[in-house]
């Protein structure tokens, strides 16, 4: 890994990281700060072309600011990429919810387990962004060690062709929820999130007049840099809220 001064409150470490779990191997992309302790942990859930630079470059962003955060591989290495949206879509497609929400909690039992101490696996949280959001609630309302979930620009309501729906479990769920939406979004209309709010009447959303799909993707043409700036700011604020008790906050910051 490298280490990284940059911008918000702490000293980082990046870089691609193999996941032993079960009889399975992942793959996955950690950013945590560069100090010893167990950080509040986001596992971050990537949307149709898996873990591209842009997911790369947020995870950075949050633990700059005292998170440490681990973007999966769902897709095992067979990743489509940023760049051809036909397959990535068709990547999607053949992922099933049963795999992926198994390999997500694959991920959190290894969080929880002796070795892996940078993380603190009593305070984990989920980020989905695009199609990554649905399987965040997914697996939010299904398994115990989830704490807060956060979505970006997720489809949520009639996902068509799914086992599960995310409208079948939303309102049953029992831990805090951040939707950051925005109004020009070509792809996922702002009425989903509109639905998926009055059906989690207790959940958290951020509404972008300017922002389009993918605005959190510095890779991609829908990136907006003053939208992201703000949605970061959220995000930590949300987590650190919903994750960290006052005695965890580090008292170490970057130089």
């Amino acid at each position: 890994m490298s280490v990284l001064p940059g911008e918000g409150t702490h000293v980082i470490l990046y870089g691609s990281l193999r996941i032993a779990a079960r009889t399975q191997i992942h793959n996955g992309y950690l950013a945590r700060p560069d100090l010893v302790g167990a950080y509040p942990t986001i596992v971050v859930v990537p949307d149709t072309a898996g873990v591209t630079s842009g997911i790369k470059d947020l995870a950075r962003r949050l633990a700059r600011h005292g998170l440490a955060v681990l973007a999966l591989d769902l897709y095992r290495g067979d990743g489509p990429g940023r760049g051809d949206a036909e397959a990535a879509a068709a990547a999607y497609g053949n992922l099933s919810d049963a795999r992926a929400l198994g390999d997500l909690g694959d991920i959190y039992r290894n969080l929880a387990a002796p070795g892996t101490d940078w993380a603190d696996s009593s305070a984990i949280g989920l980020l989905g962004v695009g199609v990554g959001g649905r399987l965040a609630i997914l697996s939010a309302a299904n398994n115990d060690a989830i704490a807060a979930v956060a979505v970006a620009y997720a489809p949520l309501i009639n996902d068509e062709g799914r086992a599960a729906q995310v409208s079948e479990v939303i309102g049953q769920l029992s831990v805090p929820l951040l939707g950051l939406q925005g109004k020009a979004d070509e792809v996922v209309d702002e009425s989903q999130a509109v639905e998926a709010h009055r059906l989690q009447p207790r959940s958290e959303w951020a509404f972008y007049p300017a922002g389009g799909h993918g605005f959190l993707d510095v890779s991609g043409d829908g990136y907006d840099e003053a939208i992201t700036a703000d949605a970061v700011e959220r995000l930590v604020a949300f987590f650190r809220s919903a994750l960290v008790s006052p005695s965890q906050v580090p008292a170490v910051e970057a130089g």
